[in-house]
Order: C-alpha cells, then sequence, then structure tokens
C-alpha cells in the first residue's frame, strides 16, 4: 500500500488522480478532510495530522511506501516558525514511518534549496544548500536533513522538482495573471535556465520510483 501525504496539495491531488487511473493501490492523507478535488472520487482515506505522531503511526498501518508532499507553506510571520514546524512535522512522519516498518520514502523537496544560479559545481556538492533566507526555501532544506539524517532506516528518494506548473498550479496562475498586465520578456542570454517541469511529469517521476525494482536513487532532479 501506498501512503500519499499531503494529497490534498497541487501535486498530491494529481498523483492521487492518476493512482486511481492506474489502478495503483495508495492511500490519501490529507490534514483534516479531502479536498472537493478529490472528494469526487472514491478514494480510500486516513485523515493524517502532521502535528501527532500518534495519529500518524495509526495512520500509516498497513503501508510500504510513503510519498511525503506535505509542506507548510505560509501563514508563519516569522520565516523561522515555519522551518521549525515543517522539521518538526517531517520528523514526526519519519517516526512514525519507522514504527509501521515502512520500506521505501520518496520525499518530495525543491530546486529551491540549491544556491540560486544552478552551476555544475552547484549539483557536483547537492548538499551544499542555499544560504538565501526565504521561509520555503529553508523549509525544504530543514525537511531534507530530517529524512537524511533517518535514510538508514528505509530506502530514500529525494526527488528535486523545479517549477512545477500545469493546470491549478500556483506558478501557472501567476505567470497568466502577469500577461494579463504586461508583457513578459525571456532573457536573451544563451547562459539562461528554465526549471520548470510539468506536474504530469513530476506525477510520473513518483509511479516510476514506487514501481521501482531494486534501490531507489537517493537524489533526483525534475526539469525540463
Amino acid at each position: 500500500m501506498i501512503a500519499v501525504v499531503g494529497a490534498n496539495g497541487e501535486i498530491g491531488s494529481w498523483l492521487m488522480q492518476c493512482f486511481r487511473s492506474w489502478g495503483e493501490p495508495a492511500v490519501a492523507h490529507p490534514r483534516l478532510t479531502l479536498s472537493p478535488r478529490l472528494s469526487r472520487y472514491s478514494l480510500d482515506h486516513r485523515v493524517a495530522d502532521l502535528r501527532d505522531r500518534e495519529s500518524l503511526v495509526r495512520a500509516l498501518e498497513g503501508c510500504e511506501t510513503v510519498v511525503n508532499l506535505a509542506v507548510e507553506k505560509s501563514g508563519y510571520p516569522d520565516r523561522w516558525d515555519q522551518v521549525r514546524t515543517n522539521a518538526r512535522e517531517t520528523e514526526n512522519l519519519v517516526g512514525a514511518s519507522r514504527e509501521n516498518g515502512v520500506a521505501r520514502l520518496i520525499h518530495m523537496s525543491s530546486i529551491a534549496v540549491l544556491p540560486p544560479r544552478v552551476t555544475e559545481s552547484v549539483v557536483a556538492n547537492p548538499f551544499q544548500y542555499s544560504a538565501e533566507r526565504d521561509g520555503y526555501a529553508q523549509s525544504k532544506i530543514a525537511a531534507e536533513r530530517v529524512v537524511l539524517a533517518a535514510q538508514g532506516d528505509f530506502d530514500l528518494g529525494i526527488i528535486r522538482p523545479g517549477i512545477v506548473y500545469g493546470p491549478y498550479m500556483l506558478w501557472s496562475r501567476i505567470a497568466l495573471e502577469r500577461c494579463r498586465g504586461t508583457l513578459l520578456h525571456l532573457p536573451s542570454d544563451s547562459e539562461s535556465r528554465c526549471y520548470a517541469v510539468h506536474v504530469i511529469d513530476v506525477v510520473r517521476i513518483i509511479r516510476c520510483l514506487v514501481r521501482l525494482e531494486g534501490r531507489l536513487p537517493k537524489l533526483l532532479y525534475a526539469s525540463h
């Protein structure tokens, strides 16, 4: 059984819909209830409160693979409160997974954990993290550190996607809103890169990892 933690999120919603169409044995783990988008389907789901380790232990019972898509993005005036919350919730998830004997943990991180200018040197040293003080990036870094510290307990795979776009996705909405009021200019510098990836490609990567025979790659980038 596959546990999808953070199933109500943008990637999680697509993943659960695709798992359903593919016949994958997946359980949605929202924080409270299924979103209206997912409640239209007959989905197996269990509430997984990441703040409550005991409830997580019960929710993950019988799951061999955990896909962690959860992240606290907003509602924190102090970014370091956001970082600490994400680290603590990831620790609870790792602990509950360990107690349930979960064999495989697939953790969704972000390319934002790297320094802003992604060079060959940066890619060659993937755990020399960004010093940017953005709350989202630092939250992703903190969560990565938690799962890496527990990698001996699981077959661990970390995915670092670029900007994820597609229907309903935040970055797609931002780009389209900007197009309504102004022009967008693409840089002419031949060295420029756009580290974007479609949400369905991210979902397909997760499916490949779930089905992979043998050990997971420890780190995988997802971009165009």
